[in-house]
């Protein structure tokens, strides 16, 4: 990317660019910078950006973490569910053909993830005389 960049700029880079010490001088000309090395990716941040940066993180990576967890557990049922369709439909194949976890999960997202909130749903489609199916 700095080749990339220089370039950009109108300067002419016939050598590789030596990554080690392009971040050495980074480092020794801006002393707030700090290096962060995993693998051999580095990745260079000032150091009052950490603190929100590691919020951030923390943040979205609980979030990916649950939705990935709840991905896995769908998938797995899903795959191990075995339906196979032999050419006839039976009066309750819709029902058998969707396993409980994908079923409980849009209901969480379309009702609410706890009683309460499935409780308050009722409430006020009540209030409103609308009808709910299957309640």
């Amino acid at each position: 990317m700095y080749k990339v960049r220089l370039e950009q700029l109108g300067v002419t880079v016939e050598k590789r660019i030596h990554a080690t010490r392009l971040k050495n001088r980074l480092l020794t000309a801006l002393p707030d910078l700090r290096a962060y090395s995993q693998g051999r990716g580095t990745l260079l941040s000032f150091e009052k950006n950490i603190g929100p940066a590691l919020m951030m993180a923390c943040s979205h990576d609980s979030d990916a973490m649950h939705l990935m967890r709840a991905a896995k557990v769908v998938r797995k049922e899903i795959f191990d569910s075995g339906f196979v369709f032999d050419g006839t439909f039976k009066a309750n194949c819709q029902e058998e053909a969707v396993p409980p976890s994908p079923l409980a999960l849009v209901n969480m997202i379309l009702d609410g993830a706890n009683i309460k909130d499935q409780n308050q749903l009722i409430h006020k489609t009540c209030l409103n005389n609308r009808p709910i199916d299957g309640v």
